[in-house]
């Protein structure tokens, strides 16, 4: 077993819900290696161009983390809220185009990266724009 590496995964997104003023987005890690375990929070932030936009997902503790067993092919899902950044003040916010999604698995120091052009960031750090909770079984649609 042990804990499952970045370099096993590969990181997608599900289909998104909207909802008033937010998108709630399945992040979904799949396993391509041996049988791995993972628990937790993937760290998550919107990025242009390889640069870091605005602050990184706030942990929803809400979910409780559990530990998950995920064998080769088998996928694991975080709920990734993203609010819409016209909700802020544009000069609070300073929206800002971004073109991927970068994931830390949890308990690694490398990232997998989601190319997406669906969200606007807020360049501002003050501003908490995403959201994400504890990974669970399955792909989360």
């Amino acid at each position: 077993g042990g804990t499952c590496t970045t370099s096993q995964l590969s990181a997608s997104l599900g289909q998104p819900n909207g909802a008033a003023g937010s998108t709630y987005v399945p992040l979904i890690l799949t396993n391509h290696g041996q049988t791995c375990t993972t628990e937790g929070f993937p760290g998550v932030s919107l990025t242009v161009q390889g640069r870091q936009i605005g602050a990184a997902a706030a942990r929803d503790g809400s979910s409780a983390p559990g530990a998950i067993s995920l064998a080769n092919g088998q996928s694991a899902s975080a709920t990734l809220r993203i609010v819409q950044a016209g909700n802020f003040d544009s000069a609070t916010c300073s929206p800002t185009s971004t073109d991927a999604i970068r994931v830390y698995p949890p308990d690694q120091k490398a990232f997998l990266t989601i190319a997406t052009t669906d969200y606007t960031g807020c360049a501002s750090t003050a501003v908490k724009l995403l959201t994400i909770s504890a990974l669970k079984s399955g792909t989360g649609n």
